[in-house]
């Protein structure tokens, strides 16, 4: 018995390859296009719209030639009916069917995005989620009608490309995590006002806040928002700034009983609670205040792990949280405590409130420790060369300020910050209501309206603020 034609078998080999080459593509788009709805930078988002874009491409003209290649196969004799209207083929009508209604879905969706304009951003943008339902059709395609379905390695590439898109998918439709930027802000009453040196001072709210040491707290005064590390539960402890408005605020104008605004607590700067290695807690200045937090958890808990308290202060009167640290240090089963001054008064008494004269470094950190570290990110970067497994965080310097970019409905105004990519990573900064797609300007789903003022990258009376910069002082609809 004779096996099928040379022709008749390079036609079916070559609509079978072109349709394992479509479902691959529809397959790596459909992921890109999950992946690129989380927060990214915008150059890794500009490659992956690329890729995005090209796989949809080909995977196109790979269900193109799937289809016309099929009408070279004598045993099904589809015809152009077969392969154009679904459900109407005598093999396997229904999987062909799904096969044939993904296939026109797939090109009405590539038709769209050169209409976005007139479809409009918004209706264009939920109209391309169907993009997943592309992918879906053609699985049930391929496991349904495929001459190879039952062959292992087909389902095992079936499985290779819904593993990853289901993961994708899920992340993309749960809830989003506690994250700087998603928990709104609430009322916290003041409770106590505590000076800790010259120029930190605590303020103990209520209600009591669940937090891992070392997160922070997000304070917003006037519009205005700043960061505050947790120094312990339901405490924040604040430096006052000359020039921070925030901060001056809290210092001059907060008494007990008042109420301030605060979203969080955030961060990953966090202590693991489950390591058994020897821990060093190393600081300076105002930096005492996450690993302070830390240091009472092990306490807490009574750990008996090796503790070193490290910290740096200018002098005695700038050094916080002098007396709870040592107390706390005392209160461990293997507590260890070195302080240096850099810049000791003559009040300041060697081996009485400090252990040192000199700066914090690398050298003061016993080897093999779990480092964590807070405090300038030039000093932080001089820890991580000896110790470049460390945990950190670190104090932004103040920058200049730059263009005045107002929220308009939020009542909210900001200096413009060029550490930001664009107007959309602003926005989530200051856990503003900012919608985003591709984070590209393709989807125009960020598209604002400008109340006053240019960016650079305006449209018809608005802008994308997920690729723009302020050209000025900026009024946004947002």
């Amino acid at each position: 018995m004779s096996g099928p034609a040379p022709i008749e078998f390079g036609w079916w080999l070559a609509s079978r390859a072109a349709g394992v080459l479509a479902l691959l593509c529809i397959a790596v788009s459909v992921g890109v296009g999950l992946a690129m709805a989380s927060r990214m930078r915008p150059k890794l988002a500009a490659r992956l719209m690329i890729v995005h874009q090209q796989t949809a491409l080909v995977g196109l003209v790979a269900i193109a030639v799937h289809g016309i290649t099929l009408l070279g196969d004598k045993h099904l004799h589809p015809g152009i009916v077969g392969i154009s209207v679904p459900f109407v083929i005598d093999h396997a009508p229904l999987w062909t069917g799904l096969g044939v209604t993904g296939g026109w879905l797939a090109a009405i969706l590539g038709l769209s995005y050169w209409l976005r304009d007139r479809i409009g951003p918004q209706r264009w943008r939920r109209l391309h989620k169907a993009t997943l339902l592309v992918y879906v059709l053609s699985v049930a395609h391929t496991l349904g009608s495929g001459t190879d379905a039952s062959e292992p390695w087909l389902r095992v590439l079936v499985l290779l490309t819904a593993a990853p898109i289901f993961f994708l998918f899920v992340v993309r439709v749960l809830p989003p995590p506690n994250l700087k930027g998603t928990v709104p802000f609430r009322k916290l009453r003041v409770v106590e006002v505590i000076p800790e040196s010259a120029t930190v001072t605590s303020f103990a709210l209520e209600p009591a806040l669940d937090f891992a040491p070392g997160q922070f707290l997000t304070v917003r005064v006037n519009g205005q928002t700043r960061s505050y590390s947790l120094s312990g539960p339901g405490r924040i402890s604040v430096k006052h700034e000359p020039q921070g408005a925030v901060s001056g605020h809290l210092h001059t104008a907060v008494e007990p009983g008042d109420s301030i605004e605060a979203s969080g607590p955030f961060g990953a700067f966090v202590l693991d609670e489950e390591s058994t290695r020897p821990v060093a807690l190393v600081s300076v200045g105002i930096g005492a205040t996450p690993v302070l937090a830390m240091l009472a958890r092990l306490v807490e808990t009574r750990s008996t792990r090796e503790v070193h308290w490290i910290h740096g202060a200018r002098n005695g009167r700038e050094h916080p949280f002098r007396e709870e640290a040592r107390e706390l240090v005392h209160a461990l089963r293997d507590g260890h405590a070195h302080v240096r001054y850099s810049s000791p008064d003559d009040r300041d008494l060697l081996g009485r409130g400090y252990d040192a004269h000199g700066r914090i470094t690398a050298d003061a950190i016993p080897a093999g420790a779990e480092v964590y570290a807070c405090g300038p990110v030039e000093w932080v970067d001089q820890i991580r060369e000896r110790f470049p497994d460390l945990r950190s965080e670190s104090l932004t310097p103040a920058r200049p300020k730059g263009p005045a970019v107002t929220f308009a409905r939020s009542n909210v105004e900001v200096a413009w910050d060029d550490r930001f990519a664009n107007l959309l990573e602003l926005a989530e900064e200051h856990s503003l209501p900012a919608q985003a797609g591709c984070r590209v300007g393709a989807c125009q789903s960020c598209r604002t309206a400008v109340v006053a003022g240019r960016t650079t990258r305006d449209v018809d009376g608005g802008t994308l603020i997920c690729c723009a910069k302020p050209e000025g002082d900026l009024v946004l609809d947002l």
